[in-house]
């Protein structure tokens, strides 16, 4: 028969457990205290690794905010460079227009001396410096001035 250790702590109408028993639960026990420990040890680490990886994630963002940044000032910088060169570009035409304009105002005032000279002639009884009575073409290419021929 076997020997019966009393228990106290057990609750009435339940048979008093041996040593065999006890040790067995407080190796269960410990177990699963360990079991705890080691669950605990998994989700620090898994919440270790989480944070880890988001401080990566925003590490990430922080850098791509700033490669953004810079693309964006590099095409605004190429814009300003385009406006500039469209605006020189401009520039550059208005100037070789006015010139253009200029050399027409002088080949049109040109013309209208060469005319007003012939029709000086014309209507005066003038000499070319040659003193010939009709304008040699020297004088008319040379646009020279006429004298008017006075009587003798």
């Amino acid at each position: 028969m076997p020997f019966y250790v009393v228990d106290w702590e057990t609750s009435p109408g339940k048979p008093p457990k041996t040593r065999a028993q006890k040790r067995r639960e407080k190796l269960k026990q410990k177990r699963l205290e360990e079991m705890v420990q080691y669950q605990r040890e998994l989700e620090l680490q898994r919440m270790e690794k989480e944070r880890k990886r988001q401080e990566a994630y925003e590490e990430f963002l922080k850098e791509k905010l700033l490669v953004d940044e810079l693309v964006r000032k590099m095409y605004e910088e190429g814009q300003t460079e385009r406006q500039l060169e469209k605006v020189r570009a401009t520039q550059q035409h208005i100037e070789q227009f006015k010139k253009y304009r200029a050399e027409c105002r002088h080949m049109e005032e040109s013309k209208m001396a060469k005319i007003r000279d012939l029709q000086t002639c014309a209507s005066l009884d003038a000499t070319c410096h040659c003193r010939r009575k009709t304008f040699c073409p020297e004088c008319r290419s040379m646009g020279t001035t006429f004298i008017k021929q006075t009587p003798t």
